[in-house]
């Protein structure tokens, strides 16, 4: 993660604490646009390019590549994701 270490507050984009990283806003700014189009309420989420995709494939943020539910399920499995990867 070094390349946000001068881009927000000279700390990695990923870095959680009491004030959303970049990536929370981006997951809140989607919740807030997409909430009124989805019916169901199950999110497919994946993130790539950590060090075990090596940029060429995705991992899913659900065991065995499950939906979330809701957009406060992405942000609690990308909360609790971070640290390990």
């Amino acid at each position: 993660m070094f390349a946000g270490k001068n881009s927000f507050n000279r700390k990695s984009l990923h870095h959680t604490g009491n004030v959303p990283n970049p990536y929370e806003q981006a997951i809140s700014i989607l919740e807030k646009t997409l909430a009124t189009f989805d019916e169901d309420n199950l999110i497919p989420c994946f993130g790539f390019g950590d060090a075990s995709t090596h940029d060429q494939d995705v991992f899913s943020f659900y065991p065995d590549d499950g939906f979330c539910n809701g957009f406060e399920e992405v942000l609690s499995w990308y909360r609790e994701i971070i640290p390990h990867i």
